[in-house]
């Protein structure tokens, strides 16, 4: 865990240093995703404690994923509060897709191209077709200010009978934190 001693950025008053927080966790574990259904497992879990402070970024990378038809896959990040965001949602056509690894961060300046390829990119979802009731712009910090710890999840869905594949590194979380000291 990495940590940053800073006077200007969290809103602490001028007696007090904001201190920065960032750590990952991971969940290694192969996902399969099922023809047309739910992944397996269903949800695939993180648990995250010893954070302190509250939420100021959150990164997601899911690793090695693989699936022949990409446009089916629906992923979404359900944080210990309650809160969701879709991080990738009717993406990359009909374009197969192997050993792909996706950075997610609302720092990155693209959303994911089709065809899918590896990089750092900004969750996505198909403005013409968003899952209800997500946004047409996801964003990571809709984690901002929450209780980073507890269970992180993300739930996996193919929504067509067209093809399936495999997430085989699993996945893992990039939470940054920060509080008055």
């Amino acid at each position: 865990m990495s940590y940053i001693y800073s006077k200007s950025k969290c809103g602490c008053n001028s007696k007090k240093k904001c201190v920065s927080f960032t750590k990952t966790f991971a969940n290694l574990n192969p996902i399969t995703i099922n023809q047309g259904a739910i992944a397996t497992p269903y949800p695939s879990n993180i648990s995250v404690s010893g954070l302190k402070g509250t939420i100021t970024k959150v990164t997601a990378t899911i690793i090695d994923l693989s699936h022949s038809h990409p446009n089916d896959i629906q992923i979404l990040l359900l944080a210990p509060s309650g809160s969701t965001i879709f991080l990738m949602n009717d993406i990359g056509f009909a374009i197969p897709i192997n050993n792909v690894t996706l950075t997610l961060t609302d720092d990155a300046e693209d959303i994911i191209p089709s065809p899918i390829v590896s990089g750092t990119f900004k969750p996505t979802i198909d403005p013409d077709n968003p899952p209800p009731p997500a946004p047409h712009s996801p964003q990571l910090s809709i984690f901002n200010s929450e209780d980073p710890n507890g269970i992180w999840s993300l739930f996996i869905f193919d929504n067509d009978g067209s093809g399936q594949g495999d997430i085989a590194g699993g996945w893992q979380i990039t939470l940054t934190t920060e509080m008055c000291v």
